[in-house]
């Protein structure tokens, strides 16, 4: 039942006096209240979803790579030249190292046969674990925070892949051998000598791949560069763990000699 001086509907309640009493929220009723002279309801303020959460900086490839294109070709070849130049001068210690090591090598030269094996393994897992975190910095997957988190991860697969390239090295170490005449000779220090070097060269590659983006990132450097840094690395890294390794198994001198006295001939009465 409706009081008496009170009109209603589905959208407001007029008293007698006259005075529009707003109940509801649709725009035909805020049209209807503003005829009457009252002023209409505000419309809600709406935010953006992620408005208040705080987001990580990830690194843009997106704007980069559209800037690169527009960018001169002699600056890019001024900046590519700085770090490949810096680079091959850095690959060039790996002379002092062999030189080093010249009488283990002169005496082993299962270690020169193989050293291109090695140092390109530990290029190769190095790379894979760079682009990996390049990847997740410039899709936003991994941030500054994640290194620790990415670094545990990184050192468990380096230590599986090495176990399994260490067990293939040295199965083709031994096939090497294969066909020679004194092949029980000496010829499992060698094999575990050098599966042994590819063993710490492909563990210390993952880890050092891994973090070299992160490393990089937080210096304020293009994290791009990790990929051939850590190629460079590798090279001279894996020269020096494998002549140290080798080392420690392997003669660096050649044995001594023996040669047999000539017969006594008995002296001539």
């Amino acid at each position: 039942m409706q009081r008496p001086g009170y009109r209603r509907d589905h959208a407001s309640a007029v008293p007698s006096g006259g005075v529009s009493i707003h109940m509801s929220s649709s725009p035909q009723c805020a049209t209807a209240a503003a005829d009457d002279g009252a002023p209409g309801p505000s419309p809600p303020v709406t935010a953006p979803l992620n408005e208040g959460v705080a987001k990580e900086p990830a690194v843009s490839t997106q704007a980069a790579a559209i800037a690169g294109l527009h960018e001169s070709i002699w600056v890019t070849v001024s900046r590519r030249l700085s770090v490949l130049v810096t680079l091959l001068l850095l690959q060039s210690m790996s002379q002092f190292i062999l030189e080093s090591f010249e009488g283990l090598i002169a005496n082993n030269m299962v270690i020169p046969l193989f050293l291109t094996m090695l140092v390109g393994a530990g290029g190769n897992a190095g790379n894979q674990a760079a682009v990996r975190s390049i990847t997740g910095l410039a899709t936003g997957e991994f941030t500054a925070r994640s290194y620790w988190n990415v670094m545990r991860k990184e050192l468990v697969m380096g230590f599986v892949c090495a176990a399994v390239l260490f067990l293939i090295g040295a199965v083709r170490v031994y096939f090497y051998y294969i066909g020679e005449p004194d092949i029980t000779t000496g010829v499992l220090p060698t094999v575990f000598s050098v599966a042994a070097a590819l063993f710490v060269i492909v563990a210390a590659s993952v880890v050092l791949g891994a973090a070299l983006p992160f490393w990089l990132l937080r210096a304020g450097l293009n994290v791009e560069h990790a990929a051939p840094a850590v190629q460079v690395l590798m090279d001279i890294l894996g020269v020096f763990i494998t002549c140290v390794v080798c080392s420690l198994f392997l003669p660096s001198t050649p044995p001594p000699v023996t040669t047999a006295a000539p017969p006594v001939t008995p002296a001539a009465v």
